[in-house]
């Protein structure tokens, strides 16, 4: 998430807990050690995430959040080893009754290159097992 050369992890609460919006992920920075440490927590979609790296270190995380089959909200934060902090939120219209300039700021920010991945787990007898979101 800050682009430090180290994992980052954002772990969510149970998906069964989210609505059309999604739900709250918290933000851990991960260490050179394996250990991790919480800076922050965002409410997002799984799927309408977006990272990117910001000049002078650090990353801008994105999230789009449904308000309706015609709108939605895009929030930007900026993610340090210290921090998540809220730089921005404003309304897109996206959706099926949206607007072609909404629909392009959507694609621009969520395309293929910046997009988080993410993944679900299933624990049975003690195993972990991961899978991606959505499939």
């Amino acid at each position: 998430m800050d682009f430090d050369g180290v994992s980052d992890l954002m772990l969510s609460e149970s998906v069964s807990l989210f609505g059309n919006a999604g739900g709250f992920f918290d933000i851990y920075k991960g260490a050179s050690e394996g250990r991790f440490t919480n800076i922050g927590s965002v409410f997002a979609h799984p799927l309408a995430v977006s990272l990117t790296k910001r000049e002078g270190g650090g990353g801008i995380l994105t999230t789009c959040h449904r308000s309706s089959c015609r709108s939605g909200s895009l929030t930007r934060y900026r993610v340090t080893a210290e921090s998540v902090t809220k730089l921005d939120h404003r309304t897109i219209y996206p959706g099926d009754n949206g607007t072609p300039e909404g629909r392009a700021e959507y694609a621009r920010v969520f395309n293929d290159a910046d997009r988080l991945r993410p993944e679900i787990s299933t624990t049975r007898d003690g195993a972990v097992t991961w899978k991606r979101y959505g499939r």
